[in-house]
C-alpha cells in the first residue's frame, strides 16, 4: 500500500483522533520493551520480523525502535514483503513519544 515517514507529534494525533487505533509495531529487543514502551503498542523484536510477519495484520502499522534505524530496516522489509500494509516510519528518538504525550509505562 504505502511507506510514510511520520513522527510521533502525528502518531499523537493519530491516536486522538476517535477513529480505530493502528497498530503500532515496537521493533526493539525484549530488555528496551522492559524499560520503557508505549502502552499501545506491541513488541515484535527486529530479528523476529520475518518468522512473525503474518502476525502483522493487514492494515495500518506505525513502526518505531530506539533511533529509528531498526524501525526503517523493518519497515522497507515489510514494504517489500507485503502490499497490504499502510506503513509509518517513526524515524525520531522513542524519547519524543514522551515529549507528546503518548502514554508509556
Amino acid at each position: 500500500m504505502s511507506l510514510t515517514v511520520s513522527t510521533f507529534q502525528e502518531l499523537k494525533a493519530r491516536l486522538d483522533d476517535g477513529t480505530t487505533p493502528p497498530l503500532i509495531l515496537d521493533v526493539r529487543e525484549p530488555e528496551e520493551w522492559a524499560e520503557s514502551h508505549l502502552l499501545a503498542a506491541t513488541n515484535i523484536p527486529m530479528g523476529d520480523i520475518p518468522r512473525r510477519i503474518n502476525d502483522i495484520p493487514a492494515g495500518e502499522v506505525w513502526v518505531h525502535c530506539r533511533l529509528g534505524g531498526r524501525a526503517g530496516k523493518v519497515c522497507d522489509y515489510l514494504n517489500k514483503a507485503r502490499n497490504d500494509l499502510d506503513i509509518h516510519w517513526l524515524n525520531e528518538p522513542y524519547t519524543n513519544a514522551g515529549l507528546n504525550n503518548i502514554p508509556a509505562n
